[in-house]
């Protein structure tokens, strides 16, 4: 008699019968959802090559090589071992590899949007969290926040988990061999950041610190400067100064949604999959989520926003996932098994 149940897709479901196995032998549905990443890079990599000639926007050729080349590297070394059935590993090499393409990928999208003429959303941003949150006043509530170390310290690291979380994310789900389940969750992360870009491509914004003039020296202890980096090249962007694209301007620059806030709820719900990361890393992720307004210096409607978002995402990889003839694995918290 299982010990719990959890309600998916409107039916209850075992949480046993939600961490199936796949089957060993389903080669051809093992690789049916690997190969729609594919088919994404293709796509976006065309939509980057033309809009970057028609923008007049160029990449230093040795950076892009310094970054294709170990990729192309990791995906061969990948088929190599999944030749010689060493499918756990293989499977990790290529989910790592293929969420680092998209990571690259998604930044030089958002470069080549910043060069939108899309005026500037931050004062209707401004105006919307003085409408919604009269009582939070920004400025003040982030100049206060920030000579409180005892809130800094935990926020600036819980910040920063948004390099590294992911990674031991998809190595936790493939080597328990939860491969199915990896890869719903990097197609969330994947159909978030895309909905993130269609927003900024629209509503550009350089964000909070820079709107209300915050210096990084007036917050000493916020350690992440990326709130003052991404203004600066989204300005550059938008004035023509930048135009040739380097390891130095490859920095997310995207303020409204707020990918922070967003990648908070998809990780903690990706970490649900295990009762023993679930309180952890839901507590870590609900730190990064408070975080992202100090330290991002995202207004507070960026962060409403950005749970949407993250909701949307879920909502795609959920359909995205749709049961394949034959294989049964593991699935994320919320994700039915097939032929339950």
């Amino acid at each position: 008699m299982p010990s719990s149940l959890h309600l998916a897709g409107g039916r209850w479901f075992t949480v046993a019968t939600m961490h199936r196995s796949p089957v060993a032998n389903d080669a051809s549905a093992r690789r049916s959802f690997p190969r729609r990443f594919y088919q994404g890079l293709a796509c976006l990599w065309l939509f980057l090559i033309v809009g970057y000639h028609l923008r007049g926007l160029t990449v230093a050729p040795a950076d892009c090589a310094a970054l294709l080349i170990p990729a192309g590297l990791l995906l061969w070394t990948a088929g190599c071992l999944r030749a010689r059935r060493v499918m756990r590993l293989a499977d990790l090499l290529e989910a790592v590899t293929l969420y680092v393409l998209y990571g690259i990928t998604f930044v030089l999208l958002s470069i080549l949007l910043g060069t939108s003429p899309s005026p500037l959303a931050d004062a209707w941003l401004a105006m919307v969290d003085r409408t919604l949150f009269p009582v939070l006043d920004w400025p003040s509530a982030m100049l206060a926040l920030t000579k409180m170390p005892a809130f800094m310290v935990p926020a600036n690291f819980a910040y920063e988990s948004i390099q590294w979380q992911p990674f031991l994310l998809i190595c936790l789900l493939c080597l328990s061999n939860r491969t199915r389940a990896c890869w719903t969750f990097m197609a969330a992360w994947s159909a978030a950041l895309v909905v993130v870009m269609a927003i900024f491509s629209i509503m550009p914004a350089l964000g909070a610190y820079p709107h209300f003039a915050i210096t990084a020296a007036d917050v000493p202890t916020v350690h992440d400067m990326v709130a003052w980096r991404q203004a600066t090249i989204l300005t550059k962007l938008r004035t023509g100064e930048l135009s040739r694209i380097n390891t130095d301007a490859l920095e997310g620059i995207v303020s409204f949604p707020s990918f922070h806030a967003a990648g908070a709820v998809l990780l903690g719900w990706g970490f649900g999959f295990n009762r023993w990361t679930r309180i952890p890393f839901g507590l870590l992720n609900a730190g990064m989520f408070v975080s992202a307004a100090p330290i991002g210096g995202h207004y507070y409607i960026d962060l409403v926003a950005g749970v949407l978002v993250a909701i949307l995402g879920i909502m795609f990889a959920r359909r995205w996932g749709s049961p394949v003839a034959g294989y049964r694995n593991a699935w994320l918290p919320g994700v039915s098994a097939p032929g339950s």
